[in-house]
């Protein structure tokens, strides 16, 4: 249609979109086309040209011969039954092993080369993007492994069992990476970890500690401080090195009822420690020790009869 160039630019393109806009060439029917969509937004992109009117359709795909290119010959035979088959005489090309074909040969050694290294490489080399990549390049990037793994493009290599094992586990921590780093916040931690010099193990145990502190801030905003305890003890036996995990663990203690302000006192100098810069920690410690203080003070009174 003539509105076709000018919507098609105003979309918003992944690699899905191009897949669709580069089978609108005339030579294919809507169904094909529709095939070629493997994204919602490629999806999208098609009702959109559609209903506005910017698609045009004909009575068969709009395919130009070519005058120079050599006759065909056919070779047909049949059997008993009458059924005739047809293979174009001297295509070298049909019937040949699919996995031998260059592309297929290098998604293979992309296969076992990531399979390998699984262990060693982060987020980012999986997906093939540096760290500075924008998340626009992440989920294409997503995008493009998602189609060169998808089950029917393995199924056409002609995989082996293990070579075929090897893709599925390489495609799932691709999976988990895009997870990761299509999450603004996920992605914030995972750099902070690879900044630290973090391992994965480690990325994972700070998950599951930031989830329990997050669990206890609740408790400790409704005044539950001994139902926070139940959740800050295992944070801090997981990470001990994070300064607010040590000051929330120890404010926890001097409120919750019986009191335990000496304890509370050696969380919160550990915290203070870890951050000295911390207003939070050092408020709640000054009010501990003013408490240990008094308490002093008031059994060294002599008693007055």
């Amino acid at each position: 249609g003539p509105d076709f160039q000018a919507t098609a630019a105003r979309l918003s393109v992944d690699s899905g979109v191009e897949d669709v806009l580069e089978a609108l060439d005339g030579t294919r029917t809507l169904w094909k086309v529709v095939q070629t969509a493997r994204s919602p937004r490629a999806l999208g992109a098609l009702w959109v040209l559609d209903t506005i009117g910017a698609l045009a359709y004909g009575d068969a795909p709009a395919a130009e011969p070519d005058e120079s290119a050599p006759e065909i010959e056919l070779a047909i035979q049949g059997d008993e039954a009458g059924q005739e088959s047809e293979t174009p005489a001297g295509d070298a090309s049909i019937g040949a092993d699919p996995s031998a074909t260059p592309e297929a040969s290098g998604l293979q050694d992309e296969i076992a080369e990531k399979h390998a290294r699984l262990e060693d490489l982060d987020h980012y080399a999986l997906l093939g993007v540096t760290q500075e990549a924008t998340a626009s390049e992440i989920r294409k990037a997503y995008l493009q492994a998602a189609k060169a793994y998808h089950p029917d493009a393995l199924a056409r290599m002609n995989l082996t069992p293990e070579r075929r094992d090897q893709a599925n586990r390489v495609f799932a921590a691709i999976g988990k990476a895009h997870v990761v780093l299509g999450n603004t916040d996920s992605r914030r931690d995972y750099d902070a970890t690879l900044e630290s010099g973090a391992t994965d193990l480690d990325a994972e145990r700070l998950a599951q500690a930031e989830t329990l502190y997050r669990k206890a801030e609740i408790l400790m905003r409704q005044g539950n401080f001994r139902g926070a305890l139940e959740f800050l003890a295992p944070a801090v036996e997981i990470w001990p090195d994070e300064a607010i995990y040590q000051s929330t663990y120890g404010w926890a203690l001097y409120k919750k009822m019986p009191s335990e302000p000496a304890e509370a006192r050696e969380r919160l100098e550990c915290a203070l420690r870890l951050d000295p810069e911390d207003a939070t920690t050092r408020f709640r410690l000054g009010i501990v020790l003013r408490d240990i203080n008094e308490s002093t003070s008031d059994q060294e009174r002599p008693v007055v009869a």
